[in-house]
């Protein structure tokens, strides 16, 4: 709820939940005051549920920011910076789908080779560091710890302002 609130009505948000299966609750909603509410209340919808397929999940919030691009006027020199980016959290460890640290980062040097950057944060004690490290490492973004709760807010804001900066460098 923090991050939505502090999004810009230039910004787009995607949510994607993954457990045995993929559901993408918002497909890159502009975050204006419709789509904050949109993206809100599919927050709030949010269960927990089976195993983890972290890979499939990612590459569902991966075709949702690659669809967002493909409408970029990239010919348009009054239009600013911006950065395309997939922000995982994740609280355990993949089971499910694609599980091995390489293939996740042949997979993350592919999309980011096409202008598709990937981060990622683990939250709490339980989750697969050395999967999240590997999206990261080759997606060009970097992986983060949340231990608690509230640290998520902190740790995806900071990786927020961290885009905005090398956007705004770029």
């Amino acid at each position: 709820i923090g991050v939505i609130d502090r999004l810009g009505a230039e910004d787009r948000i995607t949510l994607v939940s993954f457990a045995d299966d993929v559901i993408v609750h918002a497909d890159a909603v502009t975050a204006d005051e419709n789509g904050k509410r949109q993206a809100l209340h599919a927050l709030d919808r949010l269960v927990t549920r089976g195993c983890t397929d972290l890979c499939a999940g990612w590459l569902a919030g991966c075709r949702s920011v690659a669809g967002a691009m493909d409408l970029l006027p990239f010919d348009n020199p009054e239009a600013g910076p911006t950065q395309n980016r997939v922000i995982v959290l994740s609280d355990g460890h993949a089971n499910r789908g694609v599980v091995h640290p390489r293939e996740l980062g042949r997979h993350a040097s592919e999309l980011r080779r096409r202008g598709l950057y990937s981060s990622t944060v683990g939250i709490g004690d339980g989750y697969s560091p050395v999967q999240l490290d590997a999206i990261a490492e080759h997606g060009g973004g970097r992986a983060h710890d949340a231990p608690l709760g509230e640290d998520i807010v902190a740790v995806v804001l900071g990786e927020l302002g961290e885009i905005f900066e090398t956007a705004a460098e770029d």
